[in-house]
């Protein structure tokens, strides 16, 4: 087993980058990393392109194992934000997302036009200098629209942008009408608030979605539990939120050992880092989000072997196997089973009010299902999606087996001639 190989290659592409507590400058560096996605994926249409911050060599083609990872990470958070936007009974402007250690992603930019519509702001949160960085890409907004493929400006999907420098208490920050990137540190929930409330404008009546990809394994676990517990607090948290979460775990295995030590050889640390997903469902609920008296709470979650099996649809199987295919099942299945994706749900019961002051109710355990419906990933284009006008809404309920519904945001890839 290449357990090194793993570590020193697989991994950083896994990885987002966030605050705190496991070394900045280490933790900073795997946005890079994160956003080195293979040419080949997106050409094939496995995945959309990272933010092109600046011409990257490839000499050689990834390793399947490390295009299917990056595969299913990313396209299961865009296919879950996509769900969560597109709800039916979902009013215009009503919801609003929150990605924790964005990095250098894209997905805001790829939503299709139905999901747009109902986002009220879309913000993207991480260190100042990822920040930094990204809004300087962001500000030429012509050479931005033409690296990502995208049909129209910047401007005119989510406004004009607004920079603004750190001031005070407030973040360095870029904001438009529907869309902000700020700064700020997920640990300091005080300066996590500033950031999402003063600069970015969240409504906490509003249902609202955050999303850590490979974040938390950052943070100590006593900072953990404070952010999660201010998210639902009654004085600083959120009527309804929502999370979805990818996360490495250790496993408690000869595997999960090799892992946290040829991270710390990197100077990668992992406070967070937590055995399996029993222990991330405890910690929700020592933190209060789960299992609250007067609110409505859910959680489901898998690891990513379990996962693949059940989202990846059989055509779509089969495009995968005919792209990348595998030579070693056994250490992709070993792999895969020492990461974990989970969706968690808080509601006030109070939620039937549905004034401009009250909750607005959101039917998060449709959600869930969604999320991880059987044979939900099936071909399509993804850097067409944001750019066509005509998808219909996603059906409501839980998607039939194998996923086969008409009226749901599916581009099928053209069949070669």
């Amino acid at each position: 087993m290449r357990s090194g190989y793993f570590i020193d290659d697989y991994l950083p592409f896994f990885m987002q980058p966030l605050s705190g507590d496991a070394g900045p400058e280490a933790v900073i560096s795997t946005a890079e990393g994160s956003a080195r996605i293979d040419p080949g994926c997106v050409h094939s249409r496995l995945t959309r392109p990272a933010f092109a911050l600046r011409q990257v060599a490839y000499p050689d083609r990834r390793p399947p194992v490390i295009n299917r990872g990056t595969y299913i990470r990313v396209r299961l958070f865009d296919w879950a934000v996509e769900a969560f936007l597109r709800q039916p009974g979902v009013g215009p402007g009503s919801l609003q997302v929150v990605s924790i250690g964005a990095g250098f992603d894209t997905r805001p930019f790829y939503l299709s036009a139905g999901a747009r519509e109902n986002l009220r702001t879309y913000v993207e949160v991480d260190f100042p200098e990822v920040v930094a960085r990204k809004m300087a890409a962001m500000q030429q907004a012509d050479h931005f629209a033409q690296t990502q493929g995208l049909d129209l400006p910047f401007a005119s999907v989510y406004g004009p942008l607004h920079a603004s420098a750190a001031d005070g208490d407030l973040p360095l920050s870029l904001t438009s009408e529907k869309y902000a990137l700020v700064a700020a540190d997920a640990a300091d929930t005080a300066a996590l608030g500033r950031a999402l409330f003063d600069v970015a404008r969240l409504d906490r009546h509003r249902p609202t979605l955050f999303l850590f990809e490979c974040v938390m394994v950052y943070i100590r676990p006593a900072a953990a539990d404070g952010l999660f517990a201010w998210l639902v607090a009654p004085d600083t948290g959120f009527s309804s939120v929502g999370m979805l979460l990818f996360e490495m775990i250790g496993g408690g295995d000869h595997f999960g050992e090799m892992m946290v030590k040829n991270l710390k050889s990197r100077n990668i640390q992992l406070p967070g880092l937590l055995d399996d997903l029993g222990a991330h469902r405890a910690r929700l609920q020592r933190a209060g989000f789960l299992q609250t008296p007067s609110r409505r709470t859910g959680f489901a979650g898998f690891n990513l072997h379990e996962l693949f099996a059940r989202v990846v649809s059989r055509a779509e199987l089969r495009r995968l196997n005919t792209l990348e295919p595998l030579d070693e099942v056994e250490e992709w299945a070993l792999l895969m089973s020492h990461y974990v994706m989970y969706c968690g749900y808080s509601e006030a019961e109070a939620a039937g009010a549905k004034s401009a002051t009250q909750q607005v109710a959101h039917p998060w355990e449709a959600f869930q299902q969604r999320c991880f419906a059987q044979g939900c990933l099936e071909s399509r284009s993804i850097d067409r999606a944001a750019a066509d006008p005509a998808l219909g809404p996603i059906p409501g309920g839980r998607l039939p087996d194998g996923g086969r519904t008409g009226g749901r945001l599916s581009f099928r890839a053209p069949s070669p001639p």
